[in-house]
């Protein structure tokens, strides 16, 4: 099995459709750590986990842009399902929002 670890930062912002006001409901920006974990037991024909290309494209669409217009309700968590449905051989992905927080979503139940 081979594993590739990815890590990009995208500056985006969000407005967060939530059942209570907060100061996140109105449209703010962040700077978001992305780490994109892939695998495969067989490399590509060019000797890869993954095209690195299609993380880049995927991610970079989101760099600089209002998420809303990609993702409805752009929690981070939702973000971080939408990156890993949008690559095949990915199996986990984690956001830094902020230094305090941060979110994993794993395809498949694994300890992280």
């Amino acid at each position: 099995m081979f594993y590739l670890k990815a890590k990009t930062v995208i500056y985006a912002s969000h407005i967060l459709n939530l059942d209570k006001l907060t100061q996140n409901t109105n449209q703010h920006w962040h700077n978001w750590e992305i780490i994109v974990y892939c695998k495969s037991y067989q490399l590509n024909k060019n000797g890869l986990v993954v095209d690195p290309d299609k993380i880049t494209n995927i991610i970079k669409d989101l760099d600089h842009s209002n998420i809303n217009l990609k993702i409805e309700n752009p929690t981070v968590e939702n973000i971080a399902k939408y990156i890993a449905e949008q690559i095949p051989e990915c199996y986990k992905v984690k956001i830094i929002e902020t230094p305090n927080k941060s979110i994993t979503y794993c395809k498949e139940d694994i300890a992280f």
